[in-house]
């Protein structure tokens, strides 16, 4: 029996302990194989195209998930046991983990290959439309106030416009596709440079693509996907300190200019590079292993806590009011659910109460097993190749002594610890968008953890085929789990449903929009229902009244059953010219839980609007029925304004 214990002990530690790693662990071929290459190529193309055929099938009211879905998993699958190979050449692991990025992209891209459709896409349009027509920057956004000030992604896009030419959607997506390219190729060389390994960098890379937000949230128009090429490289410039003895002003001065562009780019992205890179220079000074590239490491770190502070006090902008409530009653949420006062959220739902199919809930919880999984066979042998590039108990134990040759193998395996506490924040209704902003982040440490685990204990360099299989599809589970996180059901083109962000957007919705702008002038005030106010800024370049920017919720004023003196003294304290009403609305119960705003008034909970909510406008006095073209209706209410 003692024998026995001792065998499962032994057994037990190896798997979640520090491993040694053999000299031979990372020789590699000299010359890529541009065959291979040309081969995955051929299998990404495949699956886009099959992605395409399943989008243009669901545009058709014929949806086939489960084509989309097998695309997904080929679009990776083809390209995992290539990366996971010991002997790839370090150039062809580049190549693969960039296509395989842009690939990503592109499969998003597919869902609507003309124009931007996804709701916080049209925040951001607006903000560079109104760059490029008024030829300056901090136009008001009233959709989303902040955006003005973080127009970093903006000036990119319109700069290209301005130059080429280009219509903005094509400029878009040009500074979407150079900041994935870019993205993958500064986490590469990242991760190559902490751990000093081409094959764990390069799984790092794939298992960083499991992330919820790199299908969709990080592949948008919208001010995060360039910042995380930003922070990373910024990541990057400060990992050369320790090699640039000779000129460490130069690469301390790259850091920071990468961080002052990170400043001026996404405000979120630029408070968890503070978060990084305090944590980061708090580890060397408590190191007693001197390093040479101490005191660069403190003066990057107080540029990454200064700049953004700076920034945002410049513009009066410091993010409190738009991030402080989320924060505030997310964090309020998660601690009831931990000490059992709360109770978790609705899970695999919408807010409007649709259920996730079956398939995609196994398939999230699989992904989260591999996950923890990874985590759980990684964690400790990624804290031991902070002390010793070998690995091994002597290293973890030199670790916990304090003496650590590597603080970004250490700041990394903290940052995986990031990752428990993301999944707690999704189990929460006020969270679940804190969990979903961490992911990007946090992932940073999840892949360096995980990659450790696959590299040295799932497929070592001497493991045979069948568990180079095992590998490659625990990876592609990672992969599709990221995508049922992020985007779920959604992520199948569909033909028009109720406040459904991106399913929303067709084009009946964008000719009512270009309609007021045609014949009403643009700048006009008015009130209309979340989809139709991001096409009304955009396409009919209106000026919607929000709570946000007003501070005036009009989502009452549709739908209450009559029209009382509260509701027409909110039109007249919004200047409110022109409402517009979509009929659609009476059709279903909104998606995401609400058709205005999140808390709005609702005569009957779980049911869609009644009609004649919408219609009481047709007959009262001094509001004026406009344009109708079967589903929008537009009302003027300047008969409404003399009157007052």
């Amino acid at each position: 029996m003692p024998a026995e214990s001792g065998g499962l002990i032994g057994r037990l530690l190896h798997l979640i302990g520090p491993r040694r790693i053999p000299a031979s662990a990372d020789k590699a071929d000299d010359a890529p194989s541009l065959g291979w290459i040309a081969a995955v190529s051929v299998g990404i193309a495949t699956a886009l195209l099959l992605l395409a055929f399943a989008h243009h099938q669901g545009y058709r009211d014929r949806p086939n998930s489960a084509l989309q879905w097998a695309s997904y998993a080929l679009l990776f699958l083809v390209v995992v046991p290539r990366v996971c190979r010991a002997a790839t050449a370090r150039s062809e692991r580049i190549a693969l983990v960039v296509l395989l990025g842009l690939a990503a992209l592109a499969a998003k891209w597919l869902h609507s290959a003309t124009r931007f459709v996804h709701f916080d896409e049209l925040l951001h349009v607006a903000t560079a439309l109104d760059i490029l027509e008024r030829k300056a920057l901090h136009a008001p956004n009233p959709l989303l106030p902040i955006s003005p000030d973080y127009p970093g992604l903006e000036l990119f896009a319109t700069c290209i416009v301005e130059l080429t030419g280009l219509p903005l959607f094509v400029a878009g997506y040009a500074v979407l596709a150079a900041s994935r390219g870019l993205l993958m190729a500064g986490l590469y060389c990242l991760y190559e440079r902490v751990t000093g390994s081409s094959r764990v960098a390069a799984v790092a890379c794939l298992v960083y693509m499991g992330n919820s937000g790199f299908m969709l949230f990080d592949g948008q128009f919208a001010y995060e996907t360039p910042a995380l090429a930003f922070f990373v490289f910024a990541l990057l410039a400060a990992a050369l300190c320790r090699d640039a003895a000779s000129q460490p002003a130069a690469v301390v001065g790259l850091a920071i200019a990468l961080l002052a562009a990170l400043a001026i780019t996404h405000h979120m992205s630029s408070y968890f590079a503070a978060g990084f890179f305090g944590l980061l220079a708090m580890l060397a000074l408590l190191n007693r292993t001197h390093t040479s590239d101490r005191g660069a490491l403190a003066v990057i770190a107080a540029a990454g806590i200064l700049l953004p502070i700076a920034w945002s006090t410049l513009h009066g902008s410091p993010g409190g009011s738009y991030l402080g409530p989320i924060i505030e009653s997310g964090s309020a949420e998660l601690a009831n659910l931990v000490s059992g006062l709360g109770r978790p959220r609705k899970l695999f739902a919408t807010a409007g109460g649709e259920q996730t199919v079956l398939g995609l809930q196994l398939l999230s919880i699989l992904a989260l097993l591999v996950v923890v999984g990874g985590l759980c066979t990684g964690f400790f042998h990624a804290l031991a190749l902070a002390a010793r590039p070998e690995g091994g108990w002597a290293a973890l134990v030199d670790c916990l002594r304090l003496r650590w040759t590597n603080p970004w193998t250490l700041l990394l395996a903290i940052a995986a610890v990031g990752f428990p506490v993301s999944v707690g924040f999704r189990l929460t209704a006020a969270g679940w968008e804190i969990g979903n902003r961490m992911g990007p982040f946090v992932f940073l440490g999840v892949g360096l953890v995980i990659a450790g685990a696959v590299t040295s204990l799932w497929q070592p360099v001497q493991a045979g085929r069948w568990r180079a299989a095992g590998t490659a599809v625990a990876l592609t589970l990672c992969f599709l789990g990221g995508v049922v996180t992020g985007w779920g059901s959604p992520s199948s083109r569909t033909s028009y449903r109720v406040s459904a962000d991106a399913s929303s957007i067709e084009p009946m919705g964008i000719e009512a929009a270009q309609w007021t702008r045609s014949w009403l002038g643009p700048r006009n005030r008015f009130a209309a229902d979340r989809i139709n106010s991001g096409l009304l800024a955009t396409y009919g370049r209106q000026t919607i009244v929000t709570s946000l920017f007003d501070g005036l919720d009009l989502s009452f004023v549709f739908l209450v059953p009559r029209l009382t003196a509260t509701e027409l003294a909110a039109l007249r304290e919004g200047d409110v010219e022109y409402l517009m009403v979509d009929m659609r609305m009476t059709t279903a119960v909104p998606r995401y839980g609400y058709y205005f705003e999140s808390g709005e008034y609702q005569e009957t909970p779980g049911m869609p609007i009644e009609a004649r909510n919408l219609l009481k406008f047709n007959t009262f006095p001094g509001i004026d029925r406009l344009f109708d073209n079967g589903s929008h209706i537009v009302f003027g209410t300047a008969g409404l304004r003399r009157a007052d």
